[in-house]
C-alpha cells in the first residue's frame, strides 16, 4: 500500500467517526477504554488508527536501534516508546511511536504523559501539525 493510500485510509477512518458538535477534550480522552485501539485527538477530533503495517514496524525498529546507539555513546536524552500520550493542549493529544527528550527538558515528563507547553522548547515553536507532518513525510519513504 502506498503512502498516499495509507493517508487516504487514515482520512477515511477519521471522517467516519462522528465527532460531537464541540471539540473532543483531553479530559474526555482520558476516559476512553484501554481496549488496544490507538486514539489521538487532532484539532478536537477523536481519531482511531489501525495497527501499523509491518514496513512501519521494521523502519521503527531500525530507527530505535540507531537512537539507542547514539544515546549510549552520548547520553544526553531519554527515549520513551509508545504507547505514550503527548499532550500539546486540550484539543491535541497524539501517540508517537517514540519520543526523545533531552535531560534538561525532563520536566515535561509527567506520570501518565508528556506535557508540551509553549516554554518547553525555547526558540522553537512545535505544534502537533509539525509532528504529524514529520510522520507523514517519513511514511513516504517506507
Amino acid at each position: 500500500m502506498s503512502a498516499k493510500q495509507r493517508g487516504n485510509r487514515v482520512q477515511d477512518i477519521a471522517a467516519s467517526y462522528k465527532t460531537p458538535s464541540r471539540p473532543f477534550t483531553c479530559a474526555e480522552y482520558l476516559l476512553l477504554p484501554d481496549n488496544g485501539q490507538c486514539y489521538q485527538i487532532l484539532r478536537g477530533e477523536l481519531i482511531t488508527s489501525p495497527a501499523p503495517e509491518t514496513v512501519h514496524q521494521s523502519a521503527g525498529l531500525r530507527l530505535k536501534k540507531t537512537i539507542v546507539q547514539i544515546l549510549e555513546s552520548n547520553p544526553v536524552a531519554i527515549m520513551l516508546d509508545a504507547p505514550l500520550d503527548m499532550v500539546f493542549d486540550q484539543q491535541n493529544v497524539v501517540q508517537p511511536d517514540r519520543v526523545v527528550i533531552l535531560h534538561d527538558r525532563k520536566s515535561i515528563i509527567a506520570k501518565t504523559n508528556i506535557q508540551l507547553t509553549a516554554d518547553c522548547l525555547p526558540g522553537f515553536t512545535l505544534k502537533w501539525q509539525d509532528v504529524f507532518a514529520v510522520e507523514i513525510k517519513l511514511s513516504q519513504f517506507l
